[in-house]
């Protein structure tokens, strides 16, 4: 356990705690199983630490790496290239790898922060280390949307070709709207 007295000394505001690590969470949730080591009421006690001492409460959530979701859902994954879904050995990477952020793994990731704000009132806000594209993404659901909206397939990945930078901003204005759609639905809970 921290020493959270002497960080409010020293001036610290909030304080970060983890609600999940990339293969588990830290609390019941109808999303990701729990992680079978857990003390019960570890977050409780860290919660009332940093509320004693001044001190807000940061939340945070790997949004990169989610190793039962990576293995539940192969089109959730980050596909680097068109085609198929990229492979890992879990037994040795057992985060898994990337996840698209901008399809389905996002909505589940909303509704863990909704859980996190239902269970645990007093969390302030939420911390990520890691929100951002870690390549282009050719996954089925980014495949399905610029189909629908432009009617071609995704370009190959060549900043030098004018349509693969357009894939490229199509993909950020997909990020904006995980970032939009997670702020509307954190905010309904606790503004």
């Amino acid at each position: 356990m921290q020493n959270y007295e002497e960080a409010a000394a020293a001036g610290a505001q909030m304080g970060e705690i983890g609600f999940a690590s990339p293969r588990y969470v830290f609390f019941d949730s109808k999303y990701i199983k729990k992680d079978p080591g857990y003390k019960q009421g570890t977050l409780e006690k860290q919660i009332a630490a940093h509320k004693q001492n001044g001190m807000r409460v940061i939340a945070t959530f790997p949004p990169g790496n989610q190793g039962q979701m990576w293995e539940e859902h192969p089109d959730w994954r980050v596909w680097p290239k068109p085609g198929a879904a990229p492979e890992v050995d879990l037994k040795t990477q057992p985060d898994g790898g990337a996840m698209c952020e901008t399809g389905p793994w996002s909505d589940v990731m909303i509704e863990c922060m909704a859980e996190i704000l239902t269970q645990y009132p007093d969390v302030d806000g939420f911390g990520f280390d890691g929100i951002h594209h870690s390549t282009v993404c050719y996954c089925p659901h980014c495949t399905k949307a610029w189909a629908e909206e432009t009617g071609t397939q995704p370009p190959p990945q060549d900043l030098n070709n004018e349509q693969s930078r357009r894939y490229q901003l199509f993909l950020d204005r997909r990020m904006e709207n995980t970032i939009e759609r997670m702020q509307k639905r954190i905010k309904g809970i606790n503004p």
